[in-house]
């Protein structure tokens, strides 16, 4: 389960880029929390609940705080919080079928974002700005 461990890892040993990090007491929070309750997609739990969490722990953080906050960096340095297409919340990877479920969600969400990329930038040509 190497996404369980690099999260008790960043807990052990966290990086000095996020220990330097403004937010970095709601992701050791965030990461404490997603370990006790929400390992593996049969255990997600949604945002709203996590936000909550960190309120009730002393935190002043909302919803989109966390995402841009606290989500992103922590992704971004390897401890990968995910979530799956469908009502399944957030989660920490647990297993092989875990992982495919994130990866096609993502996979899904950027070929989305492609074709809006790609109407915007035909709107752009029309218009001579490309």
């Amino acid at each position: 389960m190497p996404f369980v461990q690099a999260a008790r890892d960043f807990l052990a040993n966290p990086p000095p880029a996020l220990q330097a990090h403004a937010r970095y007491m709601e992701m050791r929070a965030t990461v404490e929390y997603m370990l006790a309750h929400a390992v593996g997609l049969q255990h997600g739990v949604s945002i709203d609940s996590i936000v909550e969490h960190l309120e009730n722990s002393g935190f002043s953080i909302h919803r989109e705080a966390w995402q841009t906050g606290v989500l992103g960096p922590l992704r971004e340095h390897g401890v990968f919080i995910g979530t799956a297409l469908g009502p399944t919340g957030m989660f920490i990877i647990s297993n092989r079928d875990d992982a495919h479920k994130v990866r096609d969600a993502y996979a899904r969400r950027i070929a989305v974002e492609q074709r809006r990329l790609e109407i915007l930038e035909g709107l752009m040509r029309r218009a001579g700005w490309l």
